[in-house]
Order: C-alpha cells, then sequence, then structure tokens
C-alpha cells in the first residue's frame, strides 16, 4: 500500500510540475491593447492579419498556434507581435532574423530607425513570445512585464 501511495504522490508531483512548465496563459487581445495604450509608436499602429504576420516575420506556421501583431508604415519600424508558440524557440529565432532582415534594409533606407531595432523587445514566457520595437522602450518593457507576470 506504501509503494502504490509513493507511485501515486510521484506521478500526481509530476503531471503538476509539467503543467507549469508552460506557463500561464495570456490574454492576447488583452495584452495588445495594453501595448496599444501603454506605448508611444512613431504612429498609429494597424492590425495585421495572421497570415500576413507570420509571412512579415518570418514565422513557420507550424511553430505558431495564434498570433496577434500590429505594423506600422514602411515608413518606420514600429510593431509589435504576440505568438502563442508550439516552439517558442523557433518563433523567436525567426523573429530574431527578422529584426536583422530590418536592420539591414533600414541602414540605408532609413537610419535613425536601427536605434529602435537595436533594442527590439523579444521576451519568451513559456508558450508565449512577445516582440516590441518602438522608441518608447522603457514603457514598452515595462507593459511586458505586466502581461508575462
Amino acid at each position: 500500500m506504501k509503494k502504490i501511495t509513493a507511485i501515486i504522490s510521484a506521478l500526481v508531483l509530476s503531471i503538476m510540475c509539467l503543467s507549469g512548465c508552460g506557463g500561464s496563459e495570456i490574454d492576447m487581445t488583452e495584452a495588445a491593447n495594453s501595448l496599444l495604450t501603454g506605448v508611444t509608436f512613431a504612429e498609429e499602429l494597424q492590425p495585421t492579419s495572421e497570415n500576413i504576420s507570420l509571412r512579415r516575420l518570418g514565422l513557420n506556421e507550424a511553430d505558431v498556434e495564434s498570433c496577434i501583431a500590429y505594423a506600422s508604415t514602411n515608413a518606420v519600424v514600429d510593431e509589435f507581435a504576440i505568438v502563442k508558440a508550439t516552439n517558442p524557440e523557433g518563433v523567436e529565432s525567426s523573429i530574431r532574423s527578422h529584426i536583422d532582415s530590418q536592420i539591414q534594409t533600414y541602414q540605408s533606407y532609413a537610419p535613425d530607425e536601427v536605434a529602435k531595432l537595436n533594442n527590439a523587445i523579444v521576451q519568451v514566457s513559456g508558450d508565449y513570445v512577445i516582440y516590441v520595437v518602438s522608441s518608447d522602450n522603457t514603457a514598452a518593457q515595462s507593459v511586458v512585464d505586466s502581461i508575462v507576470k
């Protein structure tokens, strides 16, 4: 009987640990609204469809469960994305590649925008990846921290 109790206790503990590994759920719509209202962007950001967001950020569809993204015009680099990922590491890597590509493009096109890209926020929390480009990094980081709390 003691053995069975020990095994059941070990299984319950293992399940609890594994379920905690994914992190807490993030209300992506609420998170997007928090970024829109809590961060100053150079232009009014517009929502982009999930398909366009995946292509724009270079994300592999298999790595993404869902995505909410907002972007500016091509005149500035301000944008953000909140991604619920099946492969957070793959999403983070793709976003970092997107940032590098943007830096290459904007170095000659609009060099003042490169500083924003160099300071872009890419934060992984459980299954979520949050990406923000803005000159208002202090506010952006504060909002991101409140989202992933």
